[in-house]
């Protein structure tokens, strides 16, 4: 397996950078996982929440609100639908029989062994696919690399910013 991690600041363009590696692969290739989208309210710039889409299925659903609702988790400046989460970490799971997966992204929330921990773990000790494709805020990017161990794979670092890319 090589594990390709996408990395740069907020709002740097690294899932759009991952659409276009995603739609690159060779359409013979079963790509599976989780794509976040960012959304906007009308006339803001700011994200108000994101939603999650199947790679798999391209079913889609509300991960992260600007407000608070039933069963939702705080996490930063904004609330985790618990349900939804659950639905993404399923939906990673059945990812098995695939030869790429995407997870678009890993942050506070696996440096604290929640969120995606345990289906990360799972598809780096079981799973036999080609590629994993890891989205990581740069900031991050070292407590992420050293809480999955993932020096003990073959990795490229892409870092993004808004006007260059940089590949090691």
């Amino acid at each position: 397996m090589h594990i390709t991690i996408i990395t740069g600041e907020i709002d740097s363009g690294k899932t759009t950078y991952l659409s276009h590696m995603i739609e690159k692969i060779d359409s013979r290739e079963r790509i599976a996982g989780i794509i976040a989208h960012g959304l906007y309210e009308p006339g803001k710039t700011r994200k108000s929440g994101f939603s999650i889409e199947s790679l798999a299925t391209g079913e889609e659903r509300m991960l992260l609100y600007s407000t608070q609702g039933e069963r939702t988790l705080a996490v930063g400046r904004f609330f985790m639908s618990q349900e939804n989460l659950l639905w993404a970490i399923d939906e990673l799971y059945a990812s098995k029989e695939a030869t790429a997966i995407v997870i678009d992204e890993l942050g506070p929330l696996e440096l604290q062994r929640r969120g995606y921990y345990d289906v990360v773990n799972w598809i780096l000790r079981s799973w036999d696919g080609r590629e994993l494709f890891l989205v990581i805020r740069t900031e991050l990017l070292d407590k992420i690399l050293d809480i999955f161990h993932l020096d003990a794979y073959k990795y490229t670092i892409v870092y993004i910013n808004k006007n260059k890319r940089t590949i090691t």
